[in-house]
């Protein structure tokens, strides 16, 4: 019997959705012969293969104890909540209706509700409309990650749950991995202490350190850029402190706050982001941000590395898309938008999955987030770890030389409760 095919090869020869590819297989087969750009993706994608079905009998295991300290504070957060609700709607026999929040709302002469939008859009307008949105979004947490995830899950004999989804690679042209029926791959952040392993090994975690930048910063060939990768200097640090630069505020915020601010900033940046988009994340931070402070954030970044600014747009003119192993032209339709954060997406892909074929003859690998992997591994093994992340480095040079890879992998212990 045929190994099953865990991959998406329609998006992964970038063919739009109308091919049928029962019928036009033979004109894959001869895409794949004799482009090397989609014969190097296609065999990556065989060596992936046994790795993703491993992964999929596996599942991931999750401590019973989630259920019950793991979602304590969030179904306190919920109780608060449903209590702030009721100061303005009254009792509904330990529930909140619609109907009564509805009637609430006309009594008031407030906005109605007509869809999950019109929450945040009237959240200035109304205490009511915050708490009923976080109410909600607390509630649907519980219900799938407390309710579904026991519901559906197996059980171990120790009582763990084991969590199973159905891997797919290339669920998007650029190569995502994706978990369906269980979505693995948005598992929760507070999840994660609560995740073991089933014997004695540990969790370590192998997360890509400022991923797409490296790729952004390596095909736009910016020196200013790749130094202070190669010199693994804190540019989300860097960025943060550029950011509270710009504006006058009364914000006092943490060392490490201005860090995550830099980091969701540039990250939404690179992939494109409006400003005012940007501007909306950065008044979460620092109330005071303009439209014109952005702009000078934009500025002097671009300012600062100039190479960047010519090869995103020149990325967005182009017929052609770049990946790791060269250039390509779709058949498929890309938006300007998407031929930007096509490269650094696929060049992150390629990555991940180099590094979990890299991994897999010496460790087990039981889960992977993008540009993170799970792998279990016995103390002793760490440097044997150490070992196969060096190896990584040099076979990612063989792709794409003078590649940045210092501090490219960060590890770290994970779960184990």
């Amino acid at each position: 019997m045929p190994e099953q095919r865990m991959f998406d090869l329609k998006r992964l020869l970038l063919l739009p959705d109308t091919i049928d590819m029962e019928t036009s297989k033979s004109r894959t087969d001869k895409i794949i012969r004799t482009s090397r750009v989609f014969s190097e993706l296609y065999l990556l994608e065989r060596q992936l293969n046994p790795i993703l079905l491993g992964m999929q009998e596996s599942g991931l295991l999750v401590s019973r104890t989630w259920l019950g300290e793991g979602l304590q504070l969030t179904r306190q957060l919920l109780l608060a909540r449903e209590t702030e609700i009721q100061a303005y709607i009254g009792k509904a026999a330990g529930l909140i209706h619609a109907e009564k929040l509805a009637a609430f709302l006309t009594a008031k002469k407030l906005p109605e509700v007509r869809r999950t939008g019109d929450f945040k859009k009237n959240e200035a307008v109304h205490p009511i409309y915050p708490i009923f949105m976080q109410y909600q979004a607390t509630k649907q947490f519980i219900d799938f990650w407390g309710t579904k995830l026991e519901r559906e899950s197996q059980k171990t004999s120790r009582g763990e749950l084991q969590l199973k989804g159905q891997w797919t690679s290339f669920t998007s042209f650029s190569g995502r991995m994706f978990a369906k029926n269980l979505p693995l791959t948005s598992l929760p952040r507070i999840m994660r202490p609560y995740v073991c392993s089933g014997d004695d090994r540990c969790i370590y975690s192998l997360d890509f350190n400022q991923a797409e930048l490296r790729f952004v910063a390596y095909y736009a060939r910016c020196k200013a850029l790749l130094l202070l990768i190669n010199e693994q200097v804190d540019l989300h640090q860097q960025l943060g402190n550029i950011i509270t630069s710009q504006i006058a505020t009364t914000a006092q915020l943490t060392d490490g706050q201005i860090r995550q601010m830099g980091k969701q900033f540039l990250f939404s940046f690179l992939y494109g982001a409006g400003k005012n988009s940007l501007l909306q994340s950065l008044q979460k931070h620092l109330p005071e941000m303009t439209s014109i402070g952005v702009e000078r954030i934009v500025n002097t970044f671009y300012k600062r590395f100039p190479a960047l600014q010519l090869s995103l747009r020149a990325l967005e003119k182009e017929e052609t898309l770049l990946t790791p192993f060269g250039l390509v032209k779709p058949l498929a339709k890309f938006t300007q938008h998407q031929k930007r954060n096509f490269s650094f997406q696929a060049g992150v892909a390629v990555a991940i999955k180099k590094l979990m074929i890299c991994l897999h003859p010496h460790f087990e690998i039981i889960h992977v987030i993008h540009d993170e992997l799970w792998v279990l591994a016995y103390p002793e093994d760490r440097v044997l770890l150490d070992t196969m992340i060096v190896q990584f480095y040099e076979e990612m040079t063989v792709i794409l030389p003078k590649f940045p890879t210092k501090g490219f992998v960060k590890i770290k212990l994970l779960g184990g409760i």
